[in-house]
């Protein structure tokens, strides 16, 4: 059975999924995000797929996400599973680097470029 796992700090949300995502992690996630956080890191490095008939509801959540000016980001470097994803998302290989890339987004939204 595949699980999610969430780790909630301050400033953000990051939330990793084994063996394959589907709505009721999307879901979990979703709720767990609510109002009060700005960033979501989704660490699909230890999963195998998106069940394709949620791949839609994780399409609209991001594009929720996208909207509301915060940030997502999802973590794999399993060409695979970034074929799964939307082309026009943040994709990174590792964990640090979704932080890092985190960084610059919020120094680019007090400079105003975001």
């Amino acid at each position: 059975m595949s699980k999610i796992h969430l780790e909630i700090s301050a400033e953000r949300i990051t939330a990793t999924s084994d063996e394959i995502l589907d709505a009721a992690m999307i879901s979990e996630i979703r709720s767990a995000m609510g109002e009060s956080y700005r960033s979501l890191i989704l660490d699909l490095s230890k999963t195998r797929s998106i069940d394709p008939s949620d791949k839609l509801l994780l399409e609209e959540f991001g594009q929720t996400i996208i909207s509301d000016s915060k940030s997502l980001i999802f973590v794999s470097d399993d060409p695979k599973m970034i074929a799964q994803l939307h082309e026009s998302w943040n994709v990174v290989p590792t964990l640090p680097e979704a932080r890092d890339f985190l960084e610059m987004e919020e120094i680019e939204r007090k400079l105003g470029l975001r």
